[in-house]
């Protein structure tokens, strides 16, 4: 579905007949349909303040496949979002302009390094800016549980250990809330977090198939004995497992951090608590990194609009501020690029809305060291990263999970297989 609006506020008309002439044409703005109002509303402020004319294009379903069909028949945005696994696909296609570091510079000094580099690409050329990560995934529990807070979990085996305990005992029909749904940030993600925490970030090091084969495990245990709802293999969005998990029948969930805030709003009370990580190396992996990208091809004058459409909604707005970035997390808990927004007055206070009063402060504080010592995800980086999710979803949510045509071993080598006949071209 895809919703398509003009933001023209009167009052800057005659700015933007002084700054663009009054027959201007719209800049086009493209966006997936996330926090689509508060998008709409951060663009509406921004053609309030500077005069500008823009075009929103909100885009759901299948954004890739959407918007690189646009760009493939030469109608591309003039700015748009992509997750760094598209910016990957699309940079290599020729569809991205990297930005201008002279331009931008201001803005990426004050970012953190990690998603300045993270949005390189092989050429080390920069392809848009920051927008918010996508994680890293968090191990919650939830409220309901009277024990909950006082969960600590050294290994993922441990975990299943409890999850069975918790069947056995009848405490939960189904313990374990995973996010297993069918589109790019689902079951690849949950796959490639859970095998961050046991210290693997590259498909290609070394032990990577070992791990793929005992994740797997993990996530068959999980649907064999009967701990995960099996409608999870049939979702194709965040909003079924946000439901089940405002229900309060789980205990257990491991999915994107900043979806505390979501089920808060959702359940209009807190439900959850922030568990340390498990694994060998318990370490954060941050597998989405939106960016802010400009389309390739854009005219002089066209493009210097478009520049400062990004720089507002990628960075500061006219009074040097951080507005837009404070807002994604005051009102969202999205984890922004600017380390300096987490520091500023009563944003801790406002995190902690999402979590239950009692151990909301630890809650924060442990969502906040896993976003500082998250590694941006290699393997997005990849052009074929798109491709290679497609294929590795089918193979472990219909080969392995649901018509048990593969083991765990035999489907982690499919796995690689396929990431390797991809990286060779």
């Amino acid at each position: 579905m895809e919703k398509s609006s003009s933001i023209d506020d009167a009052s800057g008309a005659a700015i933007r007949r002084e700054l663009f002439g009054s027959a201007a044409t719209p800049l086009q703005f493209a966006f997936w349909d996330v926090q689509g109002d508060i998008v709409r509303d951060n663009v509406a402020r921004y053609v309030a303040e500077s005069g500008e004319a823009v075009a929103c294009l909100e885009i759901g379903g299948d954004y890739e496949r959407e918007l690189g069909a646009r760009f493939a028949a030469g109608q591309g945005p003039d700015v748009f979002h992509a997750q760094r696994a598209e910016a990957a696909l699309w940079g290599a296609r020729g569809h991205i302009r990297p930005l201008d570091e002279t331009r931008f510079g201001p803005l990426l000094r004050r970012m953190d390094p990690r998603m300045v580099a993270g949005a390189r690409d092989a050429d080390g050329q920069l392809l848009g800016l920051t927008y918010y990560n996508g994680g890293p995934f968090a191990l919650f529990a939830h409220t309901d549980f009277a024990d909950a807070g006082d969960l600590e979990f050294g290994s993922w085996d441990v975990v299943l250990d409890y999850l069975r305990r918790a069947k056995r005992d009848g405490l939960a029909q189904y313990p374990f809330l995973p996010r297993w749904h069918s589109s790019q940030t689902g079951l690849v993600w949950s796959l490639l977090c859970h095998l961050a925490s046991e210290g693997v970030t590259d498909l290609g090091q070394t032990g990577a198939d070992e791990a793929i084969a005992a994740v797997l495990g993990f996530f068959a245990a999980l649907v064999d004995e009967g701990l995960a709802p099996p409608q999870c293999l049939d979702d194709r969005g965040d909003g079924p497992a946000l439901q089940r998990w405002v229900s309060g029948q789980h205990m257990l969930s491991f999915t994107t951090d900043y979806l505390a805030m979501d089920a808060a709003k959702a359940a209009r009370k807190p439900l959850n608590l922030v568990l340390k990580l498990p694994g060998k190396a318990s370490a954060p992996l941050m597998p989405g990194h939106a960016l802010l990208c400009l389309r390739e091809g854009l005219a002089c004058e066209r493009l210097a609009r478009s520049e400062r459409l990004l720089a507002y909604l990628g960075g500061t707005v006219t009074d040097d501020g951080l507005a837009v970035h404070e807002r994604w997390l005051r009102e969202c808990l999205f984890g922004v690029p600017y380390g300096e927004v987490e520091r500023l007055p009563g944003m801790r206070e406002a995190m902690t809305r999402a979590f239950a009063p009692s151990q909301a402060k630890r809650s924060v504080e442990r969502l906040l060291d896993a976003r500082a010592h998250a590694m941006m995800s290699p393997p997005t980086h990849r052009p074929f990263m798109l491709e290679w999710t497609g294929l590795a979803d089918a193979i472990i949510r219909n080969d392995l999970l649901r018509q048990r045509r593969l083991s765990p071993q035999a489907a982690s080598a499919a796995l690689l297989e396929a990431w390797q006949r991809l990286a060779q071209g």
